[in-house]
């Protein structure tokens, strides 16, 4: 980029994965090595923001799945989604999944967070996320296909 700008890719990384692990934080997940390998102001910042039973982590907690594709999808224009680790995001991804939901007959409904409900919203994007790890093998093709043309 020219006139001066460029773009700080890394810091846009470091936000990201620091953002990741806050919101396993927030979940009551281990993060054990989050001040570690973490700016320490930064972690502390986020995880002030989005502590559990803040009102900011409340009324966030339900679009989770969203800021996942929107964060993971930076990382990968970035060319930097090894940055993460892929096998958490599709654990917590398919632990979204309401296999007993009104549409669930067709086999793809997700909620945007663990015990949320689910949405063609969170549908959409946790297909996009699995899309980013090539990991389409999560869905059911058919099932999928005939979820897009029933919406």
């Amino acid at each position: 980029m020219g006139d001066g700008w460029e773009l700080a890719a890394e810091k846009h990384v470091h936000y990201i994965v620091t953002m990741e692990k806050v919101g396993r934080l927030s979940l009551g997940c281990e993060l054990l090595d989050a001040a570690a390998d973490s700016d320490w102001m930064l972690f502390a910042a986020a995880a002030a923001v989005m502590q559990k039973d803040s009102f900011e982590s409340l009324v966030m907690e339900h679009i989770r799945l969203n800021g996942a594709y929107w964060g993971l999808t930076t990382l990968d224009l970035l060319h930097k989604l090894h940055a993460v680790e892929a096998d958490e995001f599709i654990e917590w991804i398919m632990s979204c999944y309401h296999p007993d939901s009104g549409s669930a007959r067709r086999g793809v409904d997700w909620g945007g967070n663990v015990g949320h409900d689910a949405h063609v919203l969170y549908t959409l994007s946790a297909g996009q996320v699995l899309c980013l790890f090539d990991r389409l093998d999560a869905l059911d093709v058919d099932k999928v296909a005939d979820c897009i043309l029933h919406y």
